[in-house]
């Protein structure tokens, strides 16, 4: 069940980061596609959905939201650089939030 639902979690994220790419492509440079990318997801509930599905009730906005969003913001750069496609992004970006251990550290810190 696990890995099904890590396949359809990082899915929805690369169709998000997909539609954010194309609906902001030609008016803001990608850095901040991925800062829209972590400040929406926010606003949208998708990170209390998120965090709903470890039985926290939602997800918190700390000191270090915008912080989290320029760190957003870097990645999502560096990984369009290397991939060249939001989908894509947006898949391995979620990915490796998940085996690096930054989703744990998400769920410990944003989710109450």
């Amino acid at each position: 069940m696990y890995l099904l639902s890590l396949v359809e979690e990082s899915t929805f994220v690369g169709i998000y980061c997909y539609i954010l790419y194309y609906l902001l492509n030609s008016y803001i440079p990608i850095f901040w596609i991925g800062f829209i990318k972590h400040f929406l997801g926010y606003y949208l509930g998708l990170q209390t959905l998120y965090c709903s599905q470890y039985g926290k009730r939602k997800s918190i906005i700390t000191k270090k939201f915008v912080i989290d969003c320029l760190y957003e913001g870097i990645g999502f750069s560096i990984l369009f650089y290397i991939f060249k496609n939001a989908f894509i992004v947006g898949v391995v970006f979620h990915l490796l939030s998940e085996y690096t251990g930054i989703h744990k550290l998400f769920i410990k810190y944003r989710c109450k």
